[in-house]
């Protein structure tokens, strides 16, 4: 990963370890931390027209309060993050590079490979910790995150999301930043397709629209394959076929393994899209 990937991973995995082990989070940061936070994401909301924000604070919250939250209350994350003398070493590190990448000033080798070694480690961790709490995560590969450049975060449900709608053009590229844990050393295949909403089908109906077959998923070598691997990055383009009001697009990861969370897919998200029809047509 590049430095820049990398410091990303490692502030969302932070804030993910936060809200497994400090879902209480808001009650012990400072009233300034709090007021910092909640003012970044009211100017960005304000600032980034035609992005969509999360409207969750804790993606807000600097750095040092984040890191602060598990130095401080480090009985919630022992379980979790094992060595506290190695995890505060760890963070440490990514505090004296962070402001280096930030301002577009490059790191060296060894820093490069030590910050994306320790995106991975902390990943790792906290997946791992997931996976022996009984979560899905100990069974089957799951979406941590996928976002398309709209600034969405893909939604859980198979219906679509009316309010969280994006009309695009015919021709027009959307790009999507996905990360997921992978169960089991299976491997990770990621897949988007088009998909039809109706009010009248279910869950498993659109499922078995996209990949006919129950408990078959889909051909390594299927066009809808659009990455492999844990953090990725691919773009959609949309085509005259895809004109409508109410155009969904799953991204879906599945494994190598013959055993499968749904209707042979492991973990989806749904993105969706309101698509106009060409000025010519």
């Amino acid at each position: 990963m590049q430095p820049e990937e990398s410091l990303a991973t490692i502030e969302r995995t932070v804030r993910r370890a936060i809200r497994l082990a400090l879902p209480n989070w808001r009650e012990l940061v400072s009233d300034r931390s709090a007021r910092l936070a909640q003012s970044a994401l009211d100017n960005e909301a304000a600032g980034r027209q035609g992005v969509i924000v999360t409207g969750d604070t804790l993606d807000y919250l600097y750095t040092r309060p984040a890191f602060d939250l598990i130095r401080d209350h480090w009985p919630a994350f022992e379980a979790m993050l094992g060595s506290q003398e190695r995890i505060e070493s760890l963070l440490s590190f990514v505090e004296d590079v962070r402001n280096t990448v930030a301002h577009g000033r490059e790191l060296v080798t060894f820093e490069r490979e030590l910050v994306s070694g320790i995106a991975g480690y902390l990943t790792n961790l906290v997946a791992l910790w997931e996976s022996q709490s009984g979560s899905v995560a100990a069974h089957y590969p799951v979406i941590t995150t996928i976002r398309d450049s709209f600034g969405r975060e893909g939604s859980e449900s198979i219906f679509p999301v009316k309010g969280n709608r994006v009309r695009v053009e015919v021709g027009e590229v959307v790009e999507f930043r996905g990360q997921a844990t992978e169960a089991r050393g299976q491997g990770l295949i990621w897949y988007a397709r088009r998909a039809d909403y109706f009010s009248e089908i279910d869950r498993s109906a659109v499922m078995q629209s996209m990949y006919p077959g129950q408990y078959s998923y889909p051909s390594e070598v299927s066009p809808d394959v659009r990455a492999r691997g844990a953090n990725v990055r691919f773009r959609l383009s949309f085509a005259a076929r895809d004109v409508g009001e109410n155009i969904g697009f799953f991204v879906a990861i599945t494994s190598k393994s013959k055993h499968h969370r749904h209707d042979g897919v492991d973990d989806f998200r749904s993105f969706s899209f309101a698509v106009n029809p060409p000025h010519d047509a």
